[in-house]
């Protein structure tokens, strides 16, 4: 009881007195909204309709985490034993982004009625805040183009649910919702007539998240690579809209989201593997959001066009805190976790990862994090969440910060020291704190030598323990074979061998999963290392 009272302690007091006070007042308030017609004004030029969403040919036919169902059937809306997340991304609406031919803007329509007579307002789910901000620009970009036959239905739903999102911005949460809520008011505000104080509102929020959420090196605060991506979409949709719309406060915004925008883009293409999709640090997986290739030709097509690091070889990311190591003659990087937990008040996103890496060679990923392939509170979304699913240390079988429930974090691992320094070899120096709250406490750090062929890593343990681990896990495309207690060889696609090993102790082969998008897991091998002595040094060398 008395564990368990620290544990909210710690949690609470890192959040902002917004989110405390929203956090009661939305469990006893639900709004208002009067009945009403509402009607569309006529941009004064056309939507251009780029999308990240994967086409599955059949816009009616929602499929996520194995699951389908048709978006025009009733028994879709009756309810649902899938997940939260699973009937989220259902109310999204997203299929909406592949209907804006003339031959299928009929069929988006059926969907939108479909929706509106099996979802009256107030539904759970299907009214919380964060699937009305999606649903909204889903549905506004698929009308934009056709207001003259647009059946009143549909835009007194459009009115409702924006009258609804204004009331309950999720102000509880913050963070990457509310920048979502904020996007979806502005276009609401920007299609109906009549709705000044819709606007204001959504612009209000923009312009100040914009400074909130995005750090000096160009990484959006949750450190969330996947999240990253889809935030600086939101962004790429706002410029557009600026440009379409010629709204005049939008037009005075677009300089500074054009900035946001390329700076993002710079960070993202930094923390992306040679394979050009994203890294897996906190949570982050696969199609959940725009790849780096759709987020560069949107920008592209709207003028936005960043400044290449020249710098080829060493990156220290600034704010941000990781640390990436190109290695251009062998076709490889390797991204290395100096973070500290962000976003400070809203860490939902964030793992127990601290001083993990990341090891791409030959254009194909060799070392991977494990993932993420679930939300909610389920022990295996705690287990992906856990510093044991990293490449990373675990000290006496704890995590570095103490992850819990779905999306919370209680005492969190603080980065002590972190540099990186380039002579004959490049050196990357971490430590942190994050096992002080255990007892015995310890610090944990991390040295990385990068040499042309070869990495070694030591980790150093000060302080009293039971036991600790290194765990390393490997991409499911590498073969891994024994050779010795000490030492394996990883096995390319490509005929390329790469040898790991180590003159400390006895490495311990387990299977382990690699979850590359939600619902989706591969088998893949992890290798455990005990750390004796306060000490462990392994190496990872490759060929020419």
């Amino acid at each position: 009881m008395i564990n368990r009272l620290f544990l909210y302690l710690n949690t609470i007091r890192h959040l902002k007195t917004k989110q405390l006070f929203y956090q009661v007042w939305y469990r006893i308030y639900s709004p208002s909204i009067p009945v009403k017609s509402y009607d569309p004004q006529v941009w004064p030029a056309s939507w251009q309709n780029p999308t990240w969403v994967p086409d599955n040919q059949n816009p009616n036919i929602f499929e996520f985490a194995g699951h389908s169902v048709d978006l025009l059937d009733t028994q879709t809306w009756l309810g649902h034993e899938q997940s939260l997340l699973w009937q989220y991304n259902l109310h999204y609406l997203d299929s909406l982004s592949h209907c804006h031919k003339p031959k299928d803007n009929n069929l988006g329509k059926d969907i939108l009625i479909a929706w509106i007579k099996n979802n009256p307002i107030g539904k759970p789910t299907a009214w919380d805040s964060y699937p009305i901000s999606l649903r909204l620009v889903n549905t506004i970009k698929l009308l934009a183009n056709h207001t003259k036959s647009i059946p009143p239905e549909i835009c007194n739903s459009i009115g409702s649910q924006a009258a609804w999102l204004a009331k309950k911005v999720e102000y509880h949460i913050l963070a990457n919702h509310l920048f979502s809520n904020g996007k979806a008011l502005l276009f609401a505000g920007c299609w109906l007539k009549n709705s000044e104080a819709i606007f204001n509102k959504g612009f209000h929020i923009v312009s100040n998240e914009l400074d909130e959420q995005f750090l000096e090196d160009g990484a959006h605060f949750e450190l969330s690579p996947m999240y990253h991506a889809i935030i600086l979409w939101d962004i790429a949709d706002i410029i557009q809209l600026a440009n379409i719309t010629q709204n005049t406060k939008l037009l005075g915004l677009a300089p500074k989201l054009r900035e946001r925008l390329a700076n993002g883009l710079l960070w993202m293409e930094k923390i992306i593997h040679p394979d050009e999709n994203i890294s897996f640090f906190n949570d982050a997986c696969f199609d959940n959001g725009p790849s780096f290739k759709q987020l560069k030709c949107y920008a592209e097509q709207l003028g936005v066009i960043y400044e290449k690091d020249i710098n080829n070889k060493k990156t220290s990311l600034g704010d941000s805190g990781y640390a990436v190591i190109n290695l251009p003659e062998h076709k490889g990087k390797i991204i290395i976790d100096l973070a500290p937990i962000g976003a400070k008040y809203q860490p939902g996103h964030a793992h127990a990862d601290t001083l993990s890496f990341e090891l791409s060679l030959y254009g194909q990923r060799i070392f991977v994090n494990s993932g993420t392939s679930e939300y909610g509170a389920s022990a295996e979304r705690q287990l992906q969440r856990s510093t044991q699913s990293h490449n990373t240390v675990s000290i006496n079988g704890k995590n570095s910060s103490e992850v819990w429930s779905g999306f919370r974090v209680a005492k969190r691992a603080r980065i002590i020291e972190s540099s990186i320094e380039e002579s004959a070899s490049i050196t990357v120096i971490g430590s942190h704190d994050g096992y002080i709250k255990y007892k015995p406490s310890c610090i944990h750090k991390r040295i990385f030598q990068i040499h042309k062929q070869k990495i070694e890593i030591t980790d150093q343990i000060t302080g009293a323990y039971e036991k600790a681990d290194a765990y390393f896990h490997i991409h499911p495309s590498v073969e891994v074979r024994q050779e010795s207690k000490n030492r394996y060889n990883l096995l390319l696609k490509n005929g390329k061998k790469i040898i790991f090993h180590t003159n400390n102790s006895t490495i311990e082969k387990i299977p382990s999963q690699w979850h590359y998008s939600f619902g989706n897991s591969l088998p893949n091998t992890c290798l455990i290392i005990p750390i004796q002595n306060a000490v462990l040094e392994t190496e990872i060398l490759w060929e020419h």
